[in-house]
């Protein structure tokens, strides 16, 4: 039984590996899609819209791209934490709204960089640039609001 199954098999392969190639014919729809698309012309699409995407904005411009970037998605990351942290008060979600309100525009940002051809690697450094400013800035806001309360007469 085993050699039965055994000669079967090496009978459809010969037939498998010998057949002549007028009999392999392409499916009509491969024949249709093979006028419509040719692979020339879609290899040269690719190349030629890569090649505008990186090569669109010379460097200096890209460099002030993303300085305006950083400093509008540090200004909405502040306006959000203001924004949230009066509306949800001292509540235990009240860190997942910060982390939230200030990936989501550095978020847009990063997406609008690379639109703009800027690489990978400086678009993402706006997440950690973009957390150290807003950090900064949380922390001048703490010190000047103590100080205001200090000489108000409210503290201590």
């Amino acid at each position: 039984m085993l050699a039965l199954f055994a000669r079967l098999l090496s009978e459809s392969r010969a037939k498998n590996e010998y057949r002549p190639k007028e009999e392999l014919k392409p499916s009509p729809l491969a024949t249709i899609l093979a006028r419509l698309f040719p692979k020339d012309r879609l290899r040269n699409a690719l190349k030629s819209r890569q090649k505008a995407i990186s090569d669109r904005l010379p460097k200096d411009i890209k460099t002030l791209n993303w300085i305006v970037c950083f400093i509008i998605a540090t200004y909405i990351a502040w306006f959000d934490y203001s924004h949230v942290s009066s509306v949800v008060g001292n509540t235990s979600l009240l860190i997942y709204f910060i982390l939230l309100a200030i990936i989501s525009p550095t978020c847009f940002a990063v997406v609008w960089l690379r639109l703009a051809g800027m690489e990978w690697r400086q678009a993402l450094f706006l997440f950690i640039w973009v957390s150290m400013a807003f950090g900064g800035i949380w922390l001048i806001f703490q010190y000047l609001g103590f100080i205001l309360k200090y000489y108000s007469g409210y503290c201590c």
